[in-house]
């Protein structure tokens, strides 16, 4: 069951921005931990299984609080995805024409060869998506 933060007590949402804000500094993942690009970088928040790890190995915590911090982390997540999704909806127009002015920047100072092998790199990569800020967010081909 999902919890929307707006209906948790006053209580439970200070213990769930409390764990969000402590996971975030304490619990940074480890070079070779999280989702990562085809390239090695780390993107994306750790989910709500491997913050809940962390919590337990520093905090020693019982079954029936690993379920519930499970649940309520989850729950986050799936509330923090749904906001990122309507942020880069909101925004995408802008990504996109930032993409394309860093992509034209480039090309202006690349020779016609590096160009061409430019070219072939956006090609390359997933979706052609491109280089630069909004690069790995907004679909700009729509």
């Amino acid at each position: 069951m999902i919890t929307k933060i707006s209906s948790l007590s006053p209580r439970q949402y200070a213990l769930t921005l409390a764990v969000l804000l402590v996971s975030g500094a304490a619990l940074a993942a480890p070079p070779g931990d999280g989702p990562r690009w085809r390239d090695g970088a780390r993107h994306g928040p750790p989910g709500a299984a491997q913050q809940l790890a962390r919590l337990d190995e520093a905090l020693d915590l019982s079954d029936e609080q690993s379920t519930q911090l499970l649940a309520l982390l989850q729950s986050v997540d799936a509330e923090r995805q749904a906001l990122h999704e309507q942020i880069m909806e909101q925004y995408q127009p802008q990504l996109c024409d930032l993409r394309n002015e860093t992509e034209s920047a480039i090309l202006s100072v690349l020779t016609a060869d590096q160009a061409e092998a430019f070219e072939a790199l956006k090609a390359e990569r997933a979706g052609g998506r491109g280089f630069g800020p909004g690069a790995p967010f907004a679909d700009c081909n729509e």
